[in-house]
């Protein structure tokens, strides 16, 4: 490319560079309050990691899928929430 057209596409790019430098985030401040080795270590016996194999309906391959503890709670709880929420709203007709 030369003349007309390798100029405008090293404008282009130019731009883009630009864009994208004016577009990051700033790098985070850190501050003093991290927690202690510790805490962090006794957090992670409390809540363990669990890891469970769950099949989708339709397909022979089974995925296996970990997290802790407190997010396996928390994703039954929005499970059962929305199961609720979806048969009321049956028997209301709403």
């Amino acid at each position: 490319m030369t003349g007309r057209s390798g100029f405008l596409l090293c404008g282009v790019v130019g731009v883009f560079c630009l864009a994208a430098c004016a577009n990051s985030a700033p790098p985070e401040e850190t501050t003093g309050a991290e927690p202690s080795e510790a805490a962090t270590v006794e957090a992670r016996i409390d809540d363990p990691v669990i890891c469970r194999t769950q099949t989708t309906t339709g397909t022979r391959f089974s995925k296996r899928q970990c997290m802790r503890q407190s997010e396996w709670d928390r994703a039954k709880e929005a499970s059962q929430t929305a199961l609720r929420e979806t048969e009321r709203r049956s028997r209301t007709g709403s």
